[in-house]
């Protein structure tokens, strides 16, 4: 058998894992090797006594999904001895170490790790985490095995996450994309009461901690305090591999919306969506006729729940409901909006003889409910299941994690490429007012209800027949 040689790629893969900050993040755009640059990582230690590295995604279908960590994780490490375990929770185990692959979809999940000493944190799209989970698993990076703790991230481009301004520096604030002659370069930070202090020089920085008596007592100096942190820039065209491989994946990200585009081909930081660049209505084509069931192949409706009546003093929420077909040919049609506001029971009432006149339409009609992960929210969806199971009407919940503007992207780049046509009805107006107010500042608008829904709806289409645990699925 040939030796397999396990190296990084020349260029920034290669500063990356040679890096010596307390933290390094690393990429920008897609296709840049990323997470395999994080799974190598540990390797540097692996041979250590007592040694550990845990990796963190925001939830675990994203660990398990085909081709993703777990996957590749298992090609990587097993020719290297170790033995990978998925149960009770996802592990590599080598002789002297092991790393672990762990989830932390809730900010509350953070503090199942209090106590803990973790050496190495690595951090599969950073981006997907706040800032809150970010510093208290600082707090958690201790080791006593003889390597000095560090922390390690991937990221792509999110104008509106901390981590963008945490990174300015190495960002052109003008133009959005990364400064060449920064990347790689170490800078110093130290975090007091909260706020983030930087320099070029880490004694500078020093000056400004205070040690307390019990510090000084301890002997530990000012300089123990400040963070060394670098940021790496890389993209599709540093992963030589990829481009040689599957240069297909160059074309699809060259396909994307320009938005899109600039973010995950070009690394744009500063680059997003205003109001009315969501959706437009001139990306609508209009019909007046629904397809024959013999080519409808998945009918879905999603539901964005709320609680209260309208009144005279308030002007709360709707419960919204948006049908969505897609078709033989692969075209998406949104058939139907149901827009009400009403409390619980009657709520539950409509959407259950709803979800009976879209199966007299299409029997493999389908309702799909967002489950929010409060108790409360959990025990209302498991209620509505079971009464839409006792009615023979098909039904799939999901969890949701992700911010609006994020699952609302697949269905806006959906409509923006000509791919989504509407139902003519008196509901259009409405829907399309919605739409164009929709942008990534909640404030822009009033109401969201039916962009939920027809997100939930466009999204869980995406997945029919795919095999997923529904009941397991957080993120689409």
């Amino acid at each position: 058998m040939p030796e397999r040689i396990i190296a990084p790629q020349k260029g920034a893969q290669e500063t990356f894992l040679s890096s010596s900050a307390d933290i390094a993040i690393y990429g920008g755009s897609a296709g840049s090797g990323k997470s395999f640059s994080l799974l190598m990582e540990p390797l540097h230690y692996v041979h250590v006594p007592g040694y550990n590295a845990t990796i963190f995604r925001r939830t675990n279908p994203e660990i398990t999904a085909p081709g993703g960590l777990w996957d590749t994780a298992n090609d990587l490490y097993r020719p290297l001895g170790a033995n990978l375990v998925a149960s009770p929770t996802m592990q590599a185990k080598f002789k002297e170490s092991r790393i672990d692959f762990r989830h932390l979809q809730h900010e509350k999940d953070v503090y199942s790790w209090q106590g803990s000493q973790l050496c190495t944190i690595l951090f599969d799209e950073l981006t997907h985490f706040s800032k809150e989970v970010f510093f208290y698993l600082l707090s958690r990076n201790r080791s006593t095995c003889g390597v000095a703790p560090y922390v390690r991230g991937t990221c792509n481009p999110d104008p509106d996450h901390w981590l963008s301004e945490f990174m300015s520096w190495y960002i052109d604030q003008d133009t959005g994309y990364p400064i060449p002659e920064r990347s790689g370069k170490v800078r110093y930070f130290v975090r007091l009461d909260g706020e983030v202090l930087w320099s070029g020089q880490k004694n500078v920085l020093a000056r400004s901690v205070d040690l307390s008596v019990e510090d000084k007592a301890q002997g530990l100096s000012a300089e123990s305090m400040v963070k060394s942190f670098t940021f790496i820039s890389a993209s599709i065209y540093d992963n030589k591999i990829l481009l040689k491989q599957n240069p297909g994946y160059l074309a699809n990200l060259k396909a994307l919306p320009n938005v899109e585009k600039e973010q995950l081909l070009y690394g744009n930081w500063k680059i997003k969506r205003s109001k009315g660049e969501y959706f437009r209505r001139h990306w609508f084509r209009f019909i007046d006729s629904l397809p024959p069931a013999h080519v409808v192949r998945s009918c879905i409706r999603g539901w964005d729940r709320a609680a209260t009546e309208k009144t005279t003093d308030n002007n709360p929420d709707y419960t919204a409901g948006v049908l969505l077909i897609k078709t033989t040919d692969n075209e998406y049609i949104i058939a139907d909006v149901r827009r009400f506001r009403e409390r619980p029971a009657k709520r539950n009432a409509f959407m259950l003889e709803t979800a009976r006149q879209d199966a007299a339409m299409y029997k493999n009609a389908r309702t799909v409910l967002e489950q929010d992960p409060g108790q409360a929210g959990i025990t209302e969806v498991e209620q509505l299941v079971k009464e839409y199971t006792a009615a023979n009407l098909l039904i799939d919940k999901v969890r949701v994690s992700d911010r609006k503007v994020t699952r609302a992207l697949p269905l806006s780049a959906a409509c923006e490429n000509g791919l989504v046509t509407i139902l003519r009805g008196a509901w259009n107006e409405a829907f399309l007012q919605e739409l164009e107010a929709f942008s990534n500042d909640p404030r822009d608008y009033t109401h969201d209800d039916q962009i939920d829904a027809a997100s939930c709806a466009y999204n869980r289409i995406q997945t029919t027949g795919s095999g997923y645990n529904l009941d397991a699925l957080t993120s689409i």
